[in-house]
């Protein structure tokens, strides 16, 4: 991304005039995010179905939190200067990518993959938050964050039950095949709401 661009999001971010347009359209990419988010759990089962030990499974998982923990503050720290949007798509191109390599690669490579969720958690994390923070009506900002909230934990619950039939009826690679899918739509509509924001933070100026 330009310089320009970079300016222009976090410019965006600022103006309270076009808040409540494109908060639909990015509140509903995260849901059907949580939908293809299942729970982590997934991720265990997947390494110890792989023929991983247990010591191996908990190694690697304290390896995710580290690598989580690590990176959080710089990488808010970008989202603060590129803007949350990029970042968002970033984060979520990647969470899209190890799912792809737990759903098709094995032995050593989990132990990458595991650092890489942790830098996706990351990026993501605190950059969804500040993002919906910004776009929620100002009036109406804690029962829209509360709503969307309650919708991506739901959302969280139904993704989860899919991947246990999935894990269970096609196999271990099952629900991570259904997170890329699912990660995919969920772009889709994050950059349909990146554009109706730059498109009405425009017309506002």
């Amino acid at each position: 991304w330009s310089s320009d661009v970079c300016s222009s999001d976090l410019a965006d971010e600022e103006s309270h005039a076009a808040f409540s347009v494109p908060f639909v359209p990015a509140a509903a990419a995260l849901v059907v995010f949580g939908l293809a988010n299942s729970s982590d759990t997934f991720l265990l089962l997947r390494v110890r179905a792989s023929g991983w030990q247990d010591w191996q499974v908990g190694l690697a998982y304290a390896g995710y939190n580290l690598m989580y923990a690590a990176a959080a503050y710089p990488l808010g720290r970008l989202s603060d200067r590129v803007g949350r949007w990029p970042v968002m798509v970033v984060g979520w191109m990647l969470y899209a990518l190890v799912y792809a390599g737990f759903a098709s690669l094995s032995g050593n490579a989990y132990w990458g993959l595991f650092a890489a969720y942790g830098l996706y958690m990351a990026l993501t994390d605190g950059a969804a938050k500040a993002l919906l923070a910004v776009l929620a009506p100002p009036s109406r900002k804690g029962t829209a964050l509360g709503a969307v909230s309650t919708a991506v934990g739901l959302a969280n619950l139904v993704g989860s039950v899919a991947a246990g039939v999935l894990f269970d009826r096609v196999g271990p690679a099952g629900p991570f095949w259904l997170g890329c899918g699912g990660t995919a739509l969920a772009l889709l509509l994050l950059a349909c709401a990146w554009a109706v924001r730059r498109r009405a933070t425009r017309e506002a100026r």
